[in-house]
């Protein structure tokens, strides 16, 4: 009888030690799902936060681009009556944006206005600004006023160019 009873108490500490462990079990359980959602909705809110990011940087080289592109837009205006090599040094020579990232910012149509804007400063460049060593030209021969001078030439090219540069950044800018 004892032995009996020995035997319904080891029954019955099993049992609670078999219960206890089952409910730590289902315990631990529970807080894995919870830490499994809540790692689950941080993750959703830094793939947004992420978005968020890329999006605003798409936006910033758009809108870099935009200024460079005024900003050669000015320095050519200012060629139109007066010689500013300065200006013509310190302007950038390409964008330096890939076809991958112009895709992201722009429309196929938008891409090809500003291909064309830099592909025209670019024989502006060629055609008046940049002598045979590769540097930037400062001094122009002839008079303003004379048709076959070379100081006429850039004049009338810079004032014909500033046109084009206007219509293509009108496009651009209604296009968007």
């Amino acid at each position: 009888m004892i032995v009996t009873f020995i035997l319904y108490l080891l029954v019955f500490i099993l049992i609670g030690i078999a219960l206890t462990i089952l409910r730590i079990q289902i315990k631990a359980r529970n807080e894995l799902q919870s830490l499994k959602e809540q790692i689950e909705k941080v993750s959703s809110h830094s793939s947004e936060f992420t978005e968020y990011i890329q999006t605003r940087l798409i936006d910033e080289k758009k809108a870099h681009l935009l200024v460079l592109m005024y900003d050669i837009r000015d320095a050519v205006s200012k060629q139109k009556n007066d010689i500013h090599a300065n200006l013509i040094i310190n302007t950038p020579r390409h964008h330096n944006l890939s076809n991958a990232e112009l895709a992201k910012m722009f429309s196929a149509e938008q891409i090809g206005t500003i291909q064309q804007f830099w592909a025209s400063y670019t024989r502006y460049l060629h055609s008046h600004w940049i002598d045979h060593d590769g540097k930037v030209k400062t001094i122009f021969r002839g008079n303003k006023d004379a048709t076959n001078s070379e100081l006429f030439r850039l004049h009338h090219s810079s004032n014909l160019l500033v046109k084009q540069f206007d219509q293509l950044l009108t496009e651009l800018n209604y296009s968007s």
